[in-house]
């Protein structure tokens, strides 16, 4: 969430997992009468620490808005589907 009037690009926020996200929800998707500045697609997590998580998101907050994402593709569940073979 981005509780200021500005935009916040390359915003990096720490995760708990590596792999592909997803953002599910933007607030200031068009189709909801916002400005379409966030990120609504896919992000790919980095090997970059943030917030005391080792992998980490850049993404574009919205002003005065929220982003939620989900992993679609996490790291963990490719190692373990591997670790399986």
């Amino acid at each position: 969430m981005n509780y200021t009037p500005v935009v916040r690009h390359n915003y990096r926020v720490g995760i708990p997992t590596g792999g592909h996200w997803r953002a599910i929800f933007d607030s200031d998707a068009r189709q909801y009468g916002g400005s379409g500045q966030g990120d609504l697609g896919d992000v790919e997590a980095s090997v970059l620490p943030q917030h005391y998580w080792e992998r980490s998101l850049s993404i574009t907050l919205p002003a005065l808005g929220a982003v939620m994402l989900k992993p679609t593709h996490s790291e963990t569940a490719v190692d373990a589907a591997t670790a399986a073979i």
